[in-house]
């Protein structure tokens, strides 16, 4: 049986070059979205979580959030006390 030997290797036709790059600008998009998506849904969400975790007294004496808290205390999960009324 005779062996064959390597083939040059052909130029892609348009149609398959077309098609990479389409491919190619779809998955720009979609990383876009993606990016979209995190701004408009897990940054609101990750605010929310860290506001969670301040008293309510914390609002107006201190400033902005940090990134994380240092030491939750689970006092500040639990519903005030209304120790103020008789």
């Amino acid at each position: 049986m005779p062996t064959l030997a390597p083939t040059a290797a052909r130029p892609r036709p348009a149609a398959t070059t077309l098609l990479r790059a389409a491919t190619t600008l779809r998955h720009a998009v979609t990383g876009g979205a993606a990016l979209l998506w995190t701004a408009l849904v897990v940054i609101p969400a990750y605010w929310l979580f860290l506001t969670s975790l301040r008293g309510r007294t914390d609002f107006t004496t201190a400033g902005p959030p940090a990134r994380t808290a240092l030491r939750p205390a689970a006092s500040r999960w639990s519903a005030p006390s209304n120790t103020s009324r008789s």
